[in-house]
């Protein structure tokens, strides 16, 4: 999946967010419309505002919407220096702290501002590309 859009309230406020983790932003912005460049795919914040008339109303406030975001990072203390950043935004909460967990991997869990639920993961194996795609093993 080389581009993603996850659909917010308030893209520029989630984007101080993401500003924190390993994932650049795009030179391309404009009302509303926030990217990032994260290895060989982009991943868009975009204002839930502007297409609720042909998708309809996001879930209220609080609620789980049945997907888990993973950021996956070179090595395994990319994921405590994430955690770090992640811990100190504004309405980032933390569900769980870096630790080590099945099959080689490390990580912690996150819900961000507008309540989507993230994963920052190390994966023993995993390698990038010289675009910063990653290669799963």
């Amino acid at each position: 999946v080389p581009f993603v859009t996850l659909l917010v309230r308030d893209p520029h406020r989630m984007a101080g967010l993401f500003g924190a983790l390993p994932s650049p932003e795009s030179e391309r912005r404009g009302p509303g419309h926030v990217a990032f460049r994260c290895g060989g795919a982009v991943f868009a914040l975009a204002q839930a505002s502007l297409v609720v008339e042909d998708l309809g109303a996001p879930p209220p406030p609080g609620a789980f919407k049945g997907v888990v975001f993973t950021v996956n990072v070179d090595v395994p203390d990319e994921v405590d220096r994430a955690f770090e950043a992640v811990k100190d935004v504004d309405g980032a909460l933390i569900l769980t702290e870096p630790h080590d967990l099945f099959l080689g991997t490390r990580g912690f869990t996150f819900r961000d501002p507008e309540d989507n639920v993230w994963d920052v993961i190390w994966t023993e194996g995993t390698t990038f590309d010289d675009r910063g795609g990653l290669n799963y093993p």
